[in-house]
């Protein structure tokens, strides 16, 4: 959120200047809820806008904190900001309006503030008379009761009447203000009980051109509902934004209320997830939708309040938006401070700036004014203009045989955007060449372009048929040391050919399979190319020859034991060898011993001396012997 010490809610207003007091009683008005929630992804990697230029950067200070709170521009060109001084170190006690030249040269500025009370601006408008209305609160030092306070000034900024409205029973505040096309004024904000079990709520109040009360309505449920933001619809009713604990997802949420021209509710609908998502800002958007900044979101909806798209920011927020003379957006957030995007909030440019933005406008040369603090090292008002956007087209096209991405077409963008763009041909044909205004300017499928006036770029692909190339198709047999003849299938159809063959005239891609195994039972083992498959694709001439090898031999142990009484020949032991060999075996008895039988793999296997035994398993043989 914005900085704290100076954010706090219900910071107190006033000059010296008559108070008037007004009982109000405002009826409750109370609408269907509804949550939505989807998002939108990004623009495409391959474009890197550049954002245009700082033109000016400026402070102001009045000897202790300042922060910025709302920014306008004026009819003469300039600028005038509202916000609040603190004392360093300790509370918010004064309001501060200031005004400059279109070069954000200070022409003049008020301070209004009265002794025994906090005052505090959060709303700003030029009025159509040339001068001001300033909407807030004020506070008093030794009761901390809150009221909502309308300041109306002159062309220079004095003060002409002001209201103070104390509604029985409750605290309340201002908070954003718009002057009405009857030419009194609607403000938003918030009232609460003053005991500590108290909720807040939203409340909005129409006035005539003195602030005299014509009407007012509350807005809100059993929590804490704060109202941050309102404008005057293009039926003439209203639309407040702000949050709610009352309703939605949990946790706060995005809470936007629609009224009619007397303050009735029409609907209303929460935004947001489980976490926190605090509504600052709302607009009415030329297609008659809403645009919301908060924390967290950046909500756009059509004219009944249904969520079209977003884009979210799990660590940083946005704080203020309005729409651009293109139809897209211009947002002041922490990351980055000033965000531009298109239409549907994909992202055009980022700007990077040295203050913290809390307001944002498009100023009538078309760039942009931002407002808020910089630390100076104390904050102090800050006021950045930045120039407006230079665009120029892209437009992309291409001969036959090809595409390109980004695909054909006019692409718009500011000054200093960057493009890569990449060719890619189509089957039997290649790319040759980019050719920029009609001049050549690379062969490379791939290049980088950046906008610096309008272009045209052409993609020329080249026709190239594909080339006859012959096949040699061989198997050899490395166990045999020979060439061996197998059948040979290709693009797997039986060709009846076998091995060496030779076909001619092929063009494209083919595969070719020989069997398993070849006609002395040896298994294939893989091609000349590595490819341990039976079937091989082929894409270029030349010979493949499928190699055959019998698997290495397995080896076998033989276990050679006798009784008492003798011994054998191999001697007792254990010998390996490879398997189908045949070994012979002789028994020899001692003196005074008779061989007797032999015994292989715990079975009598006869008395026949000397025994042979295949090897074609382990095997153990033991002789035994008689006395």
């Amino acid at each position: 959120m914005k900085k704290a010490i100076c954010m706090i809610v219900f910071m107190a207003l006033l000059m010296s200047v008559l108070m008037l007091v007004f009982s109000i009683d405002p009826s409750f008005s109370t609408g269907k809820l509804k949550q939505q929630y989807i998002s939108v992804t990004s623009e495409a990697e391959r474009i890197f806008p550049k954002p245009p230029a700082i033109e000016w950067d400026k402070t102001y200070d009045s000897g202790e904190r300042e922060y910025v709170e709302s920014l306008v521009q004026t009819s003469d060109g300039g600028y005038a900001m509202a916000g609040v001084i603190c004392v360093l170190g300790t509370e918010p006690v004064a309001a501060w309006l200031v005004k400059t030249d279109a070069s954000g040269n200070m022409q003049w500025n008020k301070i209004y503030e009265a002794t025994d009370f906090w005052t505090g601006f959060r709303s700003l408008v030029q009025t159509s008379d040339g001068g001001y209305a300033i909407a807030g609160a004020i506070q008093s030092k030794s009761t901390e009761y809150i009221c909502a306070w309308l300041v109306k000034t002159d062309a220079s900024g004095n003060m002409q009447w002001n209201k103070i409205y104390n509604v029985t029973g409750f605290m309340t505040q201002f908070r954003s203000l718009v002057q009405t096309s009857d030419g009194g004024y609607a403000i938003a904000g918030n009232r609460k009980p003053p005991d500590l079990g108290g909720d807040y709520d939203f409340w909005l109040v129409k006035t005539d051109a003195y602030g005299n009360i014509s009407w007012s309505r509350t807005y809100g449920g059993a929590e804490d509902d704060f109202a941050w933001s309102l404008v005057q619809t293009s039926d003439g009713g209203y639309a407040i934004a702000g949050y709610t604990y009352s309703f939605g997802a949990g946790g706060a949420d995005f809470w936007l209320v629609k009224t009619d021209a007397y303050g009735n509710m029409q609907w209303s609908r929460t935004y947001g997830g489980t976490e926190d998502n605090l509504a600052y800002c709302v607009i009415q958007t030329s297609d008659g939708g809403y645009a919301m900044a908060g924390l967290h979101l950046f909500v756009k909806t059509d004219s009944n309040g249904n969520m079209q798209w977003n884009m979210t920011a799990d660590h940083d927020q946005y704080f203020c938006v309005v729409q651009t003379s293109d139809g897209g957006y211009a947002v002041t957030g922490t990351n980055p401070p000033l965000l531009r995007t298109d239409s549907n909030g994909n992202g055009k440019w980022g700007l990077d700036l040295e203050g913290c933005p809390s307001c944002v406008i498009q100023t009538s040369d078309g760039g942009y004014a931002v407002a808020g603090y910089k630390p100076n090292p104390k904050d102090d008002f800050w006021l950045a203009k930045v120039a407006h956007e230079t665009y120029y087209t892209l437009t992309i096209t291409t001969t036959s045989g090809g595409t390109t991405d980004p695909a054909p077409g006019t692409y718009t963008y500011t000054n200093g955007t960057s493009f890569i763009v990449s060719a890619f041909p189509e089957a039997d044909y290649v790319f040759d060449h980019w050719e920029l205004d009609g001049n050549n300017i690379s062969s490379s499928e791939t290049i980088i372009l950046t906008l610096d006036a309008d272009h045209t770029l052409k993609a020329y692909f080249t026709y190239s048929p594909p080339q006859a190339y012959d096949v040699t198709i061989k198997a050899h047999c490395n166990t045999e040391g020979v060439d061996v003849a197998v059948s040979i299938t290709m693009d797997g159809n039986p060709t009846g050919y076998t091995t060496p063959y030779t076909f001619t005239g092929l063009t494209g891609t083919h595969t070719f399979t020989v069997p398993d195994t070849d006609p002395n039972g040896h298994p294939f083992k893989q091609w000349s190319t590595g490819e341990t498959s039976t079937t091989i694709t082929v894409t270029e001439g030349g010979t493949y020859t499928a190699y055959y090898e019998a698997h290495p031999p397995a080896n076998y142990s033989l276990t050679i034991s006798a009784s008492a009484g003798g011994t054998t020949d191999p001697a007792p032991g254990t010998y390996t060898y490879e398997a189908g060999t045949v070994v012979s075996i002789t028994a020899i008895p001692d003196s005074d011993y008779v061989f007797d039988y032999w015994e292989l793999d715990g079975e009598s296997a006869g008395s026949s001396n000397p025994i042979d035994i295949t090897l074609d398993a382990n095997h153990t043989l033991k002789a035994y012997f008689t006395y």
